[in-house]
């Protein structure tokens, strides 16, 4: 059974897919029009899959791999977008429409403080590359991650990144270099930036197109295939 989630559960599941979920879950459960997040379990209470609604995109994470209920489901609400991996694409009968890198990198050591997030002039860098199409909302979202300690931020001048986290997880949302200033080594200063004020453990993150050697000269490792779906 599907239902909705009241608390995340005790164990910590080393994956993009749970700890992009966790993150939101941490900062938006509760408050009404911010995200919807769904749980199954089974029959001894153990975690089964963790569903999120935010916006027009479904987060699937699927850890029990039993599918046709999570499909119903994912029918019956109809996102827009599907974010999940491969694998669980492929079970659950999702259309892909594209398929992307999962990379992965293990944070040992110190966490520096992050510096206080110009959230303004984060989405001015980001949406500069991804056109987020709400700044009002973008703002207002980030900011209450980041008051319900789910999310830090990287911003210069030349550039910016966001990084979720939970417990001893992170996921790498977004990084992004002024048009004018890539080819210059900005890109590996951000991210040397994000991996010094992430929390202790591994930080995940989904490739964009092209983007895979960057990664891997910085340090990251292939960790899986992620996929964009629709509901057939």
């Amino acid at each position: 059974m599907i239902e909705i989630i009241k608390k995340l559960p005790d164990a910590f599941f080393d994956n993009p897919f749970f700890i992009k979920i966790a993150a939101y879950f941490n900062a938006f459960a509760g408050y009404e029009n911010l995200g919807d997040f769904y749980v199954q379990r089974d029959e001894n209470g153990g975690l089964k899959a963790l569903i999120s609604v935010i916006g027009s995109q479904a987060t699937v994470f699927n850890n029990g791999m039993q599918t046709t209920e999570i499909r119903e489901f994912l029918r019956a609400i109809r996102p827009l977008e599907i974010f999940t991996d491969i694998y669980s694409a492929e079970e659950l009968n999702l259309s892909v429409i594209k398929k992307r890198s999962i990379f992965k990198y293990q944070k040992t050591g110190t966490q520096i403080a992050p510096e206080n997030c110009r959230v303004t002039e984060l989405y001015d860098r980001l949406n500069a590359c991804f056109k987020i199409a709400d700044k009002h909302s973008f703002c207002a979202d980030v900011s209450h991650m980041i008051r319900h300690s789910s999310a830090l931020s990287v911003v210069e001048n030349y550039g910016a990144a966001l990084l979720l986290f939970y417990k001893s997880g992170s996921f790498l949302s977004a990084i992004c270099v002024n048009a004018g200033e890539r080819k210059k080594g900005y890109g590996s200063d951000i991210l040397k930036k994000i991996k010094d004020t992430a929390p202790e453990g591994n930080i995940y993150t989904v490739a964009e197109s092209g983007t895979n050697k960057f990664y891997e000269s910085n340090g990251f490792g292939f960790a899986g295939t992620a996929a964009y779906c629709e509901v057939i």
